[in-house]
């Protein structure tokens, strides 16, 4: 399984990007706060428990805190640590047999402009 996700590290800047298996967690690794009913780390965990957990390699983002104010606005550091994101989910697909093929060059922010639509 791979997941792509946002992650909490303590003193890490906007954007930066870490990529590891979920049976070696790096222990920088926060995860703090989420917009999830339910933490990754938990309901990872509890498939653990339940002994359905298949290899799992997570490749996350330090996000940009926006408060109160949602929004769909993207700082150059997330689209920058993104472009990184994409880089090494493929790298990694790769590294498993799997081919993928970019298909289109899209902005982020324009995905990020229409996502609440369905995009």
């Amino acid at each position: 399984v791979l997941i792509l996700d946002c992650v909490s590290v303590d003193d890490a800047q906007i954007g930066d990007v870490y990529a590891f298996d979920f049976d070696n967690v790096p222990n920088i690794i926060t995860w703090a706060g989420s917009a999830h009913e339910v933490e990754m780390l938990q309901t990872l965990r509890l498939v653990e428990i339940n002994g359905d957990l298949p290899p799992v390699h997570i490749i996350g983002i330090v996000p940009e805190v926006i408060g109160e104010d949602t929004a769909f606005s993207l700082s150059e550091n997330v689209k920058k640590g993104a472009q990184l994101m994409e880089s090494q989910a493929i790298a990694y697909l790769a590294q498993n047999g799997i081919t993928a093929t970019k298909i289109a060059n899209r902005d982020l922010q324009e995905i990020a402009n229409l996502s609440f639509r369905g995009f």
